[in-house]
């Protein structure tokens, strides 16, 4: 078994029929893995050039194929313990030895069972928690979308009270020139009237 075809489909069908169940749960924890350790890195993709819809939309795929592993393997969890459990009953003839230390590793088992089991609750909650950050962070960038749209707007209307403003300097200046030419035009004449 490959490890594309772990992470892909899961693994082929007849051989996992072929897995003990110990085996099949460990298969389904590494897929977990495979599934989280894909996940944060889509997660840490996020607010850069790579985060598109279609990125969203692998997330929230990413994010549907890990809830349905912890459901699958929870399920498996709970055959295994059974199964255990059924195995005391058929085994009353074995010794006492061999009936201590089967306890011994039943023990054991039940053990790695509730830790695997507190994992998978606890990355349940990181998954709610990255839920609550993606939220927040999509109406930060959101807030900054519109920020830059009110921006370009105030920009192209001060660069019309710009373009407004030069005009009306510009025909004040034209008009100062000609009053101060005809103000000369004046003199002179004023001036030379007498000398004629």
């Amino acid at each position: 078994m490959s490890f594309q075809n772990l992470q892909n489909a899961g693994g082929n069908r007849s051989l996992r029929s072929s897995m003990s169940p110990s085996q099949d749960v460990a298969t389904a924890l590494f897929q977990i893995n495979i599934a989280v350790a894909t996940f944060w890195r889509l997660v840490d993709a996020i607010g850069t050039s790579k985060d598109t819809p279609d990125h969203l939309i692998n997330r929230q795929n990413t994010r549907q194929r890990i809830m349905n592993l912890v459901k699958e393997t929870s399920a498996k969890l709970k055959f295994l313990i059974e199964s255990d459990r059924g195995c005391n009953v058929n085994s009353i003839s074995l010794s006492d030895n061999e009936i201590a230390f089967n306890e011994v590793i039943i023990e054991e088992r039940g053990q790695g069972i509730k830790k695997i089991q507190d994992q998978i609750g606890e990355a349940n909650e990181i998954f709610k928690d990255l839920a609550v950050l993606i939220h927040e962070q999509s109406v930060t960038i959101d807030d900054i979308g519109q920020n830059i749209e009110a921006a370009a707007v105030a920009t192209t209307q001060s660069m019309l009270q710009l373009s407004r403003a030069s005009k009306t300097g510009k025909s004040k200046a034209s008009w100062c020139w000609w009053v101060l030419a005809i103000n000369v035009f004046v003199l002179v004449t004023l001036l030379l009237v007498p000398i004629l």
